[in-house]
């Protein structure tokens, strides 16, 4: 923004690193908090503490992009492995969170279940089958209370 030529040097490689599409992505993601990682008590879960982004998703309903499933501002656990032991370990929470059954339309989901805040955020997910029903009660407790 400095209209001084000697910052001329430094416009134009910003002019040619927006060019990149892994620098765009970076930095919208600094400009939006998207690329904020958050501290949610489950450091082995690679997941968790991280925006999910918009997928594609297919349920029993049809094609919907995820955010559409978080507009109601609850929690949503997204089952995209078929794991009825995660859906209904969620049951309890139903006043509080949704329970979506879906696949991802191209790009795949890096868990088999994933439990969402409100804001997008993954709380909790089922990485290759290693987490149970009784680490998804944990999560659901944690972030939307007692039942």
């Amino acid at each position: 923004m400095n209209p001084d030529p000697s910052a001329d040097a430094l416009r134009q490689l910003f002019a040619e690193l927006m060019g990149m599409k892994e620098v765009n992505a970076y930095l919208a993601g600094m400009v939006s908090g998207t690329r904020t990682v958050y501290g949610v008590g489950r450091p082995d879960d690679p997941m968790a503490g991280r925006f999910v982004h918009d997928l594609r998703l297919k349920t029993e309903r049809g094609p919907v992009p995820l955010a559409s499933l978080l507009h109601a501002g609850r929690g949503l656990l997204l089952d995209t492995a078929g794991r009825p032991d995660l859906r209904e370990a969620a049951r309890p929470w139903a006043d509080r969170v949704d329970v979506v059954s879906a696949a991802a339309e191209g790009e795949e989901l890096p868990a088999e279940a994933v439990l969402l805040r409100p804001d997008g955020y993954a709380a909790w997910s089922a990485q290759g089958g290693t987490a149970d029903a009784k680490d998804l009660e944990t999560a659901l407790l944690r972030w939307f209370g007692t039942v």
